[in-house]
């Protein structure tokens, strides 16, 4: 599901199956996995930066990448 908050799209993915995160070989749950990603416009509105937080419960804290 994604929304716009501002000028940032927050994509946020659930419903996943378990596996592995993104070829890392970090395990993911599927069912617990939550992925939230902010797209954001750099300065000067060329390109756009993002950042990938996963929260599950197979980790403590969450990941960003």
């Amino acid at each position: 599901m994604g929304h716009w908050e501002e000028d940032v799209l927050i994509i946020d993915t659930t419903n996943l199956t378990a596996g592995e995160l993104d070829g890392s070989l970090l395990p993911m749950s599927g069912d617990g996995t939550r992925i939230v990603e902010p797209w954001a416009f750099s300065k000067d509105r060329l390109t756009m930066d993002r950042t990938m937080t996963i929260v599950d419960p197979c980790y403590s804290k969450p990941l960003v990448r």
